[in-house]
C-alpha cells in the first residue's frame, strides 16, 4: 500500500490534461482505491477521483456510462473541474501530508484496518481523529521502524507513564486518570494500531503502582502491587 506516492497536484501546470478514465471500457471502475495518481506521463495525468472527489465526478460519470456519445464532452468538463480543484486546494492551503491523512481516514471508516478500529474511531473527536491520523501516517513513513506508540499514549493520556520490563517485554503503563468505558476503548485503539503485536501489556489506572527509588510512587494507600 503506497499512501505516499504522488501527490496529484506535483509540477501542476496549466496545460496538463487530467483525464479521470471516461473511455468506452471505462477502466475508471477499476481504479485502485489506494492512489490519486494512477499514471502519469508527459502533459496527461490519469486520475483516481475515489480518495477525494467521488461526490463531484459520480454523478456526471453516470451520465458517460448512460450516454457514449457524451463521453467526450464528459472528459473536457473533468478537465476542467480537475484545474479548478488544484486552484481551490492552492488557496486553501491543502497540504499532502492532509491529503493522505484524508485517505487513511477513508481507510479506516471502510473497515480495512479491522471492525473493531473502525469502531473506535468512530467515537473520538474530530481533534483525537486528526492525532490518530497523524501518528498513523508518522508510522507508515517509518515503514514500521517506529510505532508511535508512546507519543500517542501521552497525547491522549496526559502525565501517563510507560516501563517497558525489557527481560520479558512487557511494558506497565500507568494512566493517572480514572477508568471508564470511554478511556478504554482509547486506549485499546492506541494498542491496536501503534502496539507491537509481540508485547504484553499492564495498565494501572489512577493509583501508580510502587517504584523502589522513586518516592512519589511510594505513598501509603495510593499505590497498586505489581
Amino acid at each position: 500500500m503506497q499512501l505516499k506516492k504522488e501527490y496529484i497536484w506535483t509540477d501542476y501546470r496549466t496545460d496538463i490534461y487530467y483525464d479521470i478514465g471516461v473511455s468506452e471500457s471505462l477502466p475508471w471502475l477499476e481504479m485502485s482505491p489506494y492512489l490519486e495518481v494512477q499514471h502519469r506521463e508527459e502533459n496527461n495525468v490519469t486520475v483516481n477521483y475515489i480518495p477525494r472527489f467521488s461526490q463531484i465526478f459520480m454523478e456526471i460519470l453516470k451520465q458517460a456510462l448512460d450516454k457514449p456519445e457524451l463521453r467526450e464532452d464528459v472528459k473536457k468538463i473533468a478537465n476542467v473541474i480537475m484545474h479548478l480543484l488544484a486552484q481551490a486546494d492552492r488557496i486553501t492551503g491543502v497540504s499532502v501530508e492532509a491529503l493522505r491523512e484524508d485517505i487513511l481516514e477513508i481507510h479506516i471508516e471502510r473497515g480495512y484496518y479491522g471492525d473493531d478500529i473502525r469502531k473506535g474511531y468512530g467515537v473520538l473527536s474530530n481533534k483525537e481523529k486528526r492525532c490518530i491520523l497523524h501518528f498513523l501516517r508518522l508510522h507508515i513513513d517509518a515503514e514500521g521502524r517506529r510505532l508511535y506508540f508512546v507519543e500517542a499514549m501521552r497525547e491522549f493520556f496526559p502525565g501517563c507513564y510507560i516501563y517497558l520490563y525489557k527481560y520479558d517485554n512487557i511494558f506497565f503503563i500507568h494512566i493517572p486518570q480514572k477508568e471508564n468505558e470511554e478511556r478504554t476503548r482509547k486506549l485499546n485503539l492506541i494498542m491496536a494500531l501503534f502496539m507491537d503485536t509481540a508485547s504484553k501489556v499492564r495498565v494501572f489506572w489512577e493509583y501508580h503502582f510502587g517504584i523502589l527509588g522513586l518516592d512519589e510512587t511510594m505513598r501509603l494507600n495510593n499505590i497498586k502491587i505489581v
